[in-house]
């Protein structure tokens, strides 16, 4: 990622993207991760108690603002267990591995924000 640290974005195109990412049973956001693109490049200057906090907001706006409420999945562990989880995904975001493409392991040239989508559905759905 670049020095310049975007804007924030709203808290709409927050709460989709969370929303998103809580229901994806079929782990479609992998394919449409662009569509959040903005939000994600966002959360990927973050640091990891600031993304945490984040998802209490939009657990709490959730919570309070739905009655019927659908399945959603949240992270499965306290604060401070998911705050680690969290870490290790940040700390992952900066290491390129290897992928197999093509039957080769070739250096992952994803974008972060892809391989962030990626790390953080695995968290939430595995």
């Amino acid at each position: 990622m670049s020095g310049v640290i975007p804007d924030e974005p709203s808290g709409e195109k927050i709460y989709d993207f969370f929303y998103t990412l809580f229901t994806d049973i079929n782990g479609d956001l992998g394919q449409s991760f662009y569509e959040h693109d903005d939000v994600l490049k966002y959360f990927v200057t973050l640091k990891p108690k600031e993304f945490y906090n984040y998802y209490i907001d939009f657990k709490a706006d959730y919570m309070n603002n739905n009655e019927q409420r659908e399945d959603i999945i949240w992270l499965p562990y306290d604060e401070e267990n998911c705050i680690k989880c969290i870490n290790q995904i940040y700390t992952d975001l900066n290491v390129r591995n290897n992928i197999l493409k093509n039957r080769q392991m070739v250096p992952d040239e994803r974008p972060i924000t892809f391989r962030l989508v990626t790390l953080l559905w695995l968290l939430v759905w595995h």
